[in-house]
């Protein structure tokens, strides 16, 4: 709502649905490798009226801080 959407790729299985409500903490989506991918992740893009926005400095700015994990390869 309010010109707000979200878009997830390469998820292996989507656990929501479009219109779902989500709580903090929620999973909504599986981890994968679909399309072009070269491994598991997910993409995730915040859209505003149809302008990209940087996910994580958005949804830090409306109360919700997500934690990015990057594990190495080679670790």
């Amino acid at each position: 709502g309010n010109g707000i959407e979200t878009v997830y790729a390469h998820a292996r299985q989507l656990l929501m649905k479009a219109g779902d409500t989500v709580q903090a903490g929620q999973p909504i989506g599986l981890v994968g490798a679909t399309g072009h991918a070269y491994g598991s992740h997910l993409c995730l893009e915040v859209q505003v009226d149809g302008q990209s926005r940087d996910p994580v400095r958005y949804l830090r700015e409306h109360g919700v801080d997500i934690k990015l994990q990057v594990a190495s390869i080679y670790s």
